[in-house]
């Protein structure tokens, strides 16, 4: 979870995140233009949900929920990242399915045969670091984001902290 204390009034913090997300017919437009503000996405009165937009293709791109807090010296922003709904989906998928071929190899035989156990535990381990590190580059891109919107609030003051 990232935290980020912004010495601005709620409405102002809520405000200066809807100025940085585009309308989807701007986006089906042109996709590839590089003209195109930070997210896409919804923000309500104390809280949003977005999803950075970014030059490439990357399923496991997470999305952004994120929680505004009002306090006497400002607004605190929480931040919490999950998988998007085709990465969580492909996760469970193919977790299951390399699962299930584990399970069989040891129930369809006295002796299970060790390439089939290496082979399926290797396939979900292989998977579970390609999306941890894939999930960490995208937390790495919101962060310089969220770091440039907020940046804008506080006059570079950036009191950010990890959670």
């Amino acid at each position: 979870m990232l935290t980020y204390n912004i010495h601005q009034p709620i409405e102002t913090v809520r405000d200066n995140i809807q100025s940085q997300i585009e309308d989807w017919s701007f986006r089906l437009g042109w996709p590839f233009s590089g003209k195109h503000r930070l997210f896409h996405g919804d923000v309500w009165d104390n809280g949003f949900c977005l999803k950075l937009i970014i030059d490439y293709q990357n399923s496991f791109l997470p999305v952004a929920y994120g929680r505004l807090k009002c306090h006497l010296d400002g607004t605190s922003v929480e931040v919490r990242f999950r998988p998007n709904l085709f990465g969580g989906l492909f996760i469970l998928s193919w977790t299951t399915g390399w699962s299930w071929r584990l399970v069989t190899s040891f129930t369809n035989s006295s002796t299970p045969r060790l390439f089939d156990v290496g082979i399926s535990a290797g396939m979900i381990v292989f998977l579970w670091v390609v999306m941890l590190t894939a999930m960490g580059i995208g937390i790495d891109q919101y962060q310089r984001a969220f770091k440039q919107v907020f940046s804008r609030l506080d006059h570079g003051r950036d009191e950010r902290s990890m959670g």
